[in-house]
């Protein structure tokens, strides 16, 4: 979403974005949209986001004339924060986690060093919602009271920072709940640096970094659509290669990692909370969301709109040609790049008097070597040849025997010499 690296550390442009009522944010959505809008998949893997047609009017959750709540943490919760001031504790927070304090320790003294860091240890962490559980809280925020509905929101945010701080061993200090994308998400701004007093000043030292060690947005989402048809009693088969992709993809992160994917436990974990949560409210909406949500992966899947598509045979001939004409462009470039050192290499050696000496001496290599010379577009280089009576016989009695030899040789004869 526009040109701020969100995934990176805090900073004006991904502050602002997290606001929720910000423009910045607004701007972002709509180019967002515009880019969905004009995307034509012809790769293999699609779906790496929820489709667009299965959204939910979450506006309902919000506060009036807003699309959002901002929160810091207070205590072991979270509480409900001014927008401008939650933009501007960020911006404190992301400069104050921009330094690190190495510890050193000589003669029994120790001492902590400043280093200033290139990005902030604030990062960002975004958590969705499973789409049939957005639509079970549109529901719920037309038919339950506000408070209901208020309190399991709570709940449900309290266990997204318990898992995402479990699971990543960092520590959330402020977050962002979002209304307006048609999928109910929540922005974590988290941090790893460990401050502590030291000699009356604050010292921050290095903590856990940020790693996602997962198996990445697009198999945890199939992931979750496997759940949800499974849990409907469909065959996975329905989802094509995408059942044996997420399991590949799931040894080859625990392998990698040396343990099991962070973002599938934090999905698997989270959804299961949410589910009883909702159900325990109005388990006929539950129900119902899912099927739903079950229906349109059913008809995307079989559309080959949503895990993996089959890639469109003019697509794959312009993808091969593509290939073809890469090859030959890098060819090229290597051709031309040899050529050029042997063009520098013979403009070199064709300057030496020694090598002209020796080109008066072997009249036949010459020829060779002023063709080689014409060919890479040098000019001829005329030798000297030494005024000796013994070598002027030697030269005869070499171009007698040039001419036999060029009487053999097929094709046109070489230059003058």
């Amino acid at each position: 979403m526009g040109k701020a690296n969100l995934t990176g550390s805090a900073s004006w442009g991904t502050v602002r974005h997290s606001s929720v009522n910000s423009r910045l944010h607004a701007k972002h959505q709509g180019e967002q949209k515009a880019r969905r809008r004009k995307r034509y998949v012809a790769h293999e893997e699609v779906g790496t986001t929820e489709p667009e047609k299965f959204q939910s009017n979450l506006l309902g959750l919000a506060p009036p004339g807003t699309s959002g709540r901002t929160f810091r943490r207070a205590g072991d919760g979270v509480a409900e924060m001014d927008e401008r001031a939650w933009e501007q504790a960020l911006m404190d927070e992301a400069k104050r986690l921009s330094v690190w304090h190495e510890r050193r320790e000589k003669n029994g003294k120790v001492t902590y060093h400043k280093k200033n860091l290139k990005q902030s240890d604030l990062k960002r962490k975004t958590i969705e919602l499973r789409p049939d559980h957005s639509r079970v809280l549109e529901r719920l925020a037309e038919s339950q009271p506000q408070s209901l509905v208020a309190e399991a929101l709570s709940a449900i945010r309290a266990e997204k920072i318990r898992l995402f701080e479990e699971i990543y061993k960092r520590r959330v200090i402020q977050a962002a709940e979002h209304c307006d994308s048609g999928h109910y998400h929540t922005d974590l701004w988290h941090f790893g640096a460990v401050a502590k007093t030291e000699g009356g000043r604050e010292v921050i030292e290095r903590g856990v970094f940020f790693r996602e060690f997962g198996v990445g947005p697009g198999a945890a989402r199939w992931d979750r659509h496997l759940g949800v048809l499974q849990e409907l009693g469909h065959d996975p088969a329905v989802m094509g290669p995408v059942p044996g992709m997420i399991e590949a993809n799931t040894a080859k992160a625990l392998k990698q990692n040396g343990e099991a994917p962070r973002d599938l436990r934090l999905m698997r974990d989270l959804d299961a909370f949410v589910e009883k949560t909702l159900r325990g409210i109005d388990p006929i909406a539950v129900d119902q969301a899912k099927k739903e949500f079950g229906a349109h992966l059913l008809d995307g899947y079989a559309k080959a709109e949503i895990g993996v598509k089959k890639i469109d045979p003019r697509q794959e001939k312009i993808k091969k040609l593509e290939a073809e004409n890469k090859a030959l462009r890098d060819e090229k470039k290597a051709l031309e790049w040899t050529l050029g050192l042997v063009r520098d290499f013979l403009a070199a050696i064709a300057r030496k008097p020694e090598f002209q000496k020796m080109l008066g001496l072997y009249p036949a290599i010459a020829k060779l070597f002023h063709a080689v010379l014409a060919g890479c577009g040098l000019e001829l280089i005329k030798t000297k040849r030494p005024k000796n009576p013994k070598l002027e016989k030697m030269m005869e009695k070499t171009k007698e025997l040039e001419k036999e030899l060029e009487k053999t040789m097929p094709g046109p004869s070489l230059p003058s010499f």
